[in-house]
């Protein structure tokens, strides 16, 4: 699944109030979402007896829910997906510390902006170089850990189809 066919598939899962008008809302749950992630790289960097498999599988997960978060925040501001990503180098785990710190800036300026974007199209295009960013980074710590950000984006489709079939779409926990 490619980012462009992504973001045509979550539409159908936005759910929030004022879909459409509402930038606030995805730039407040893309900082939650990283957040989420450094927080289980702090556990997996930082605490012993964590297996790299199931770190890997629930911090993918949270990627996933990044990605969502973005490309909800690129619907409210209407800004077209951006070209083709092309990851760089393998990384190690100070690499990998490093992108995920620079992705929590990057989610907080989208945050930022979400709060003036209707005063200066600065703003606007500041939201577009995180959102590049943010995008950029997603693919190569999937690459980092032996997956696509195709399998990313369709794992998380498939995660938010099951919930929505399950009538659990809204609500709190990783697990519903």
């Amino acid at each position: 699944m490619t980012f462009v066919e992504y973001m045509e598939a979550m539409k159908g899962f936005r759910q929030y109030t004022d879909v459409g008008n509402n930038i606030r809302y995805p730039a407040l749950g893309l900082v939650s979402e990283v957040g989420e992630m450094a927080g289980k790289l702090k556990k997996y960097l930082y605490r012993d007896k964590i297996d790299e498999a199931d770190f890997r599988t629930a911090f993918m997960a949270e990627l996933g829910d990044v990605m969502w978060y973005v490309a909800a925040v690129m619907h409210e501001v209407e800004i077209p997906c951006p070209a083709a990503i092309k990851p760089g180098q393998d990384m190690n785990d100070e690499d990998l510390y490093g992108i995920v710190m620079m992705m929590v800036m990057s989610s907080t300026r989208v945050a930022n902006h979400a709060f003036s974007v209707d005063t200066a199209k600065a703003n606007i295009d500041d939201i577009i170089r995180s959102a590049t960013f943010l995008l950029f980074s997603a693919e190569v710590i999937a690459k980092r850990f032996g997956m696509s950000l195709g399998y990313i984006l369709t794992s998380n489709i498939a995660k938010l189809s099951s919930r929505k079939e399950r009538s659990v779409i809204t609500g709190d926990g990783d697990n519903r």
